[in-house]
């Protein structure tokens, strides 16, 4: 059933957009990766199908490349690099009559001017279930976070030695057990690792200094990279935010301000599987799963964190301003776990899961709108009460004193043309009618409605 337009927010077809088209099937959990104007995106609910589209002419429509060699493979790591779109490790099943998807290490590559796929002589030094991959050059691709292969193969073989319908009690207290772990005991890798393409070896680059992270959104930057959220045990989300930057043999780690919370004065559970990337200089994170109340059980000493929670689906969407996290709107429908792409004025969310667990095959394009007469919402932070003021800070937003209202006021108007480009936007790009210092980067949606979900 097709979804009504968000109307609060703005969303509707702009005059002269570009109409993305949907994926032939729903994708989520699976891998995606950008070369120029072309975006992957397939495997995860997809099984072995792959998809590609020219960003510079969406017309064409998704095209479907060779099919995966391999087993169906969901949570994988992949980024494209050196002409070839890599899949690292993620979870399938090891032969087809198989009962559970294990994790495994094999790594493939699909040739994008061939059209083929090659597995590699290679095997991942960790398990890369739900690790992030990004391409540091055309010869080295990094890669951060990912369950322990053996941890997780363990819980596995052992689950699937338990009747869950004949022995419900024995179910439940193996669960709890498992589940009741310190994050620390999941073991996840906290190596960063680097593939080398010509040389098909493997080395590291430090580590993290945090809990190492699964589902976690990670982007390139002009100063390096930038890694969102994630959980850090199942049912354990995290909020915080690094800034990564490559130097020598090692990575120098910043932390950022972290991300915002769902509801004020909640402590910030943080999103797994967010879509996320650049409008030109500024960060937006959009969407994600998490378990309300888990990460205040955790504190207290509850460490199998979301029992009894509901899983949510997240629909907000955030941008990063001045060190601050600026609430930008919503999306149309709670989404999770698929791909972010970035397009000529904005950032292309394609597939992912919605709240119900199915796979979706909508194409959505975020882009910022300078249009919007949301100047005391977004510029001024909400300064206008010690209450809200009060809840901004407690969710990392940015508030604002009248002293600093007029600072930025006289700053604007001093020099908005610089402040345009810092953003990496330009008057004769603006496809919104007249730009103002109405307000900060507001973002409005190109499709109108989002397609039925479907089940893949």
């Amino acid at each position: 059933m097709a979804l009504q337009p968000d109307t609060e927010y703005g969303v509707r077809h702009l005059a002269g957009a570009k109409r993305w088209p949907d994926l032939p099937v729903g994708v989520k959990s699976g891998v995606f990766g950008q070369s120029g104007t072309l975006a992957f995106v397939g495997l995860g609910s997809a099984g072995t199908a792959l998809f590609r589209l020219d960003l510079s002419d969406p017309s064409k429509g998704w095209a479907e490349c060779a099919g995966f060699p391999g087993p169906a493979t969901e949570g994988a790591a992949g980024t494209v690099a050196g002409g070839r779109l890599f899949v690292f490790s993620g979870a399938a099943k090891p032969h087809p009559d198989a009962a559970s998807a294990i994790v495994v290490g094999d790594v493939y590559a699909y040739e994008i001017a061939a059209d083929r796929w090659e597995k590699i002589a290679t095997e991942t030094p960790a398990g890369l279930l739900g690790a992030s991959a990004i391409a540091l050059d055309s010869d080295r691709i990094a890669i951060f976070g990912g369950y322990n292969k053996e941890v997780f193969n363990a819980f596995v073989r052992d689950a699937e030695a338990i009747d869950k319908v004949c022995e419900p009690q024995r179910w439940q207290a193996f669960l709890h057990d498992f589940m009741g772990r310190d994050a620390a005991e999941f073991r996840w890798n906290t190596k960063v690792l680097v593939y080398s393409i010509t040389s098909n070896t493997w080395s590291e680059a430090g580590e993290n200094p945090h809990l190492p992270n699964a589902g976690a959104a990670l982007v390139a930057s002009a100063k390096g990279f930038t890694l969102l959220g994630g959980e850090i045990k199942p049912g354990l989300r995290t909020d915080r935010v690094q800034a990564i930057r490559f130097e020598g043999d090692t990575t120098i780690w910043t932390t950022l301000p972290p991300l915002p919370s769902h509801a004020d004065g909640a402590p910030s559970e943080g999103p797994a599987g967010a879509f996320a990337g650049y409008i030109g200089k500024t960060l937006i994170v959009a969407g994600g799963t998490f378990f309300p109340g888990a990460r205040a059980n955790y504190e207290a000493g509850i460490l199998y964190a979301h029992k009894g929670l509901n899983k949510t689906w997240r629909d907000e969407i955030f941008a990063l301003w001045d060190g601050a996290w600026l609430s930008a709107g919503r999306l149309p429908v709670g989404l999770a776990y698929g791909a972010s792409f970035a397009t000529e004025n904005g950032l292309l969310l394609v597939g992912g899961e919605d709240s119900n667990g199915n796979s979706t095959n909508g194409a959505l394009e975020l882009i910022l709108d300078w249009g919007a007469p949301r100047f005391v919402d977004a510029l001024l932070g909400n300064f206008g009460t010690k209450e809200k003021r009060g809840c901004h800070r407690r969710n990392g937003l940015r508030t604002s004193s009248k002293g600093t209202l007029w600072r930025r006021l006289l700053i604007a108007a001093m020099r908005s043309a610089k402040w345009l480009n810092d953003l990496g936007l330009a008057r004769s790009r603006s496809t919104h009618g007249r730009l103002s210092l109405r307000s900060l980067p507001r973002l409005e949606r190109r499709r109108r409605i989002w397609p039925s979900s479907s089940v893949g």
